[in-house]
């Protein structure tokens, strides 16, 4: 089974994939968890390459990470005009914990 892809944005599915082998039930991530992870995924790509790279490089995750969750869309826009690690948090907050 390939997962690669599916598993950008969602590191859960190695969890989800040994449940649904196990014969469970997948647990369904809530939207703190998503923002912790997300989060953190931000801030060691600050660590590793500087704000600005990191900011950009984090547009295309973010996408990976919004996948089917609803208005993702709006929320992609919004991320292709942030320039700060701070406004990738303010943004990322608002929209998974409204």
């Amino acid at each position: 089974m390939a997962v690669g892809r599916a598993a950008q944005g969602n590191p859960w599915i190695f969890e989800q994939i040994r449940d649904a082998f196990a014969g469970r039930e997948p647990r369904v991530i809530p939207p703190e968890e998503k923002l912790s992870v997300v989060l953190r995924h931000a801030s060691m790509l600050a660590a590793l390459k500087g704000e600005g790279v990191a900011v950009r490089e984090m547009r295309r995750h973010v996408v990976c990470y919004v996948r089917g969750m609803r208005e993702a869309a709006k929320l992609r826009g919004q991320i292709n005009a942030i320039t700060t690690m701070e406004e990738l948090e303010r943004a990322l907050t608002a929209f998974m914990l409204r």
